[in-house]
């Protein structure tokens, strides 16, 4: 039998040591998993970020399966950062069970406006351990939306790079993080959907999106980044060339053409 566990209700520290090296580092390559400590700290209340997560659990002590989460207060954003089954407990429902438990749990919240997840663009990601296409696939069953923009993930380490050609997906979204009016037309900021006729006629704040971003890459990469850093400003304008960023449903990804960040070369 399969119960969850509200891993930073009652923190353990050797378990989430478990979570972290039995489900997270097999699921995800280093440059888009945070450190041991990071996680481990934020759950248990005494690291510098706040985060909060679930784990299935079958019997009393083992892991198949979590979701970890990152309360940004001050934007009114979730960000859903880690999302993972066992490789032998998957297709049986897990996953489905943690999003189900982690909207009940904490998308109420007064102060959560609008409710994100970063996944890697499977046009850009090949499969292996795990397999992009069916991530986005098993997001869209869970009613994502794709935010017509760019997005890359900051580093997560000073020495690894950042993680370039991500998406950014709406899962849940107050009134206040809602558009009052689209227009009809995308902006070049928004990219351009070839899938005529699946747009979802939903749009964010642009405004609750640049507040994202500046607290999100100041807790991770500091506040050099956001005040200086080409690839972030660049990011960061294209966001704010419009009022409100457009939604589609993720399964026509492979008809939008995004921007992609412009990157200096490697030294």
């Amino acid at each position: 039998m399969v119960e969850t566990v509200d891993l930073s209700a009652d923190p353990d520290s050797r378990f989430i040591e478990r979570v972290y090296y039995e489900l997270l580092r097999p699921a995800f390559p280093p440059e888009e998993l945070d450190p041991l400590e990071v996680i481990r700290d934020g759950l248990m209340g005494v690291g510098k970020d706040e985060i909060v997560g679930l784990c299935a659990r079958r019997g009393a002590d083992e892991p198949v399966g979590c979701i970890i989460a990152y309360p940004y207060r001050g934007s009114g954003v979730l960000l859903i950062g880690y999302l993972a089954v066992r490789a032998d407990m998957r297709s049986k429902g897990i996953g489905s069970l943690l999003l189900d438990k982690g909207r009940s749990t904490w998308y109420g919240a007064p102060w959560c406006q609008l409710v994100v997840a970063e996944i890697e663009d499977p046009r850009h990601y090949p499969r292996g351990e795990t397999d992009p296409a069916r991530r986005a696939a098993f997001w869209f069953r869970h009613g994502a939306e794709l935010l017509l923009v760019p997005f890359f993930q900051p580093r997560v380490r000073e020495q690894l790079p950042r993680v370039y050609d991500m998406f950014l997906v709406v899962l849940d979204a107050k009134p206040a993080a809602m558009a009052t009016e689209v227009a009809n037309a995308c902006s070049r900021t928004a990219g351009r959907s070839t899938a005529a006729g699946r747009t979802s006629g939903r749009a964010i704040r642009s405004e609750v999106l640049l507040r994202f971003l500046e607290e999100y890459f100041t807790a991770s990469e500091g506040p050099d980044s956001v005040a200086s850093d080409p690839e972030f400003r660049w990011l960061f304008n294209r966001y704010g060339e419009q009022d409100s960023i457009r939604l589609v449903p993720l399964d026509i990804y492979r008809g939008v053409d995004l921007p992609r960040v412009p990157r200096e070369p490697a030294t």
